[in-house]
């Protein structure tokens, strides 16, 4: 986790070395909302923490990586390894072999609200009704809630 004031300190070093003012930056990114970052008092979105990196002529990752390695009290390639495990092991899990199916033509798909069903139990709430299980049984069988079993037959 990355704290607001790991992140402050890592945005006004950054700007410092890049020799910016505020003002300087106030083209791509209002100084007051900039202040507020670097003084802990707000949080940043990936979008505006996007556009102070682009502004600083940096990567975003590299602030948040260099942020979160001092919020854990280890150095940047302790905490880059550690990422670099992570990113391996959500692959391993097929992450990246399911992301494209959340994409479509670059935008993600709309999903429907509330709780997901997991593919397991959706299976299962098919092949009951395929056996000719009522909706009751299929709830209790399955231990999915009548009113999503409802709601699966009626697709």
């Amino acid at each position: 986790m990355v704290t607001r004031q790991s992140l402050a300190a890592v945005l006004r070093v950054a700007r410092s070395i890049a020799g910016s003012s505020r003002e300087d930056l106030a083209s791509q990114i209002h100084p007051t909302y900039l202040h507020d970052l670097e003084n802990a008092k707000s949080g940043a979105t990936l979008e505006k923490l996007g556009g102070v990196a682009s502004a600083l002529g940096c990567d975003p990752l590299a602030l948040l990586l260099i942020a979160s390695a001092r919020d854990m009290q280890i150095n940047d390639a302790a905490r880059l390894q550690m990422l670099a495990d992570e990113i391996d092991r959500l692959t391993d899990l097929g992450l990246l072999n399911r992301l494209e199916a959340q994409l479509e033509g670059g935008s993600l798909k709309s999903q429907r609200s509330g709780r997901s069903l997991s593919e397991d139990k959706l299976q299962a709430v098919l092949q009951c009704r395929e056996k000719g299980l009522t909706q009751k049984e299929t709830a209790n069988v399955t231990g999915v809630s009548p009113s999503t079993v409802h709601r699966i037959w009626k697709r």
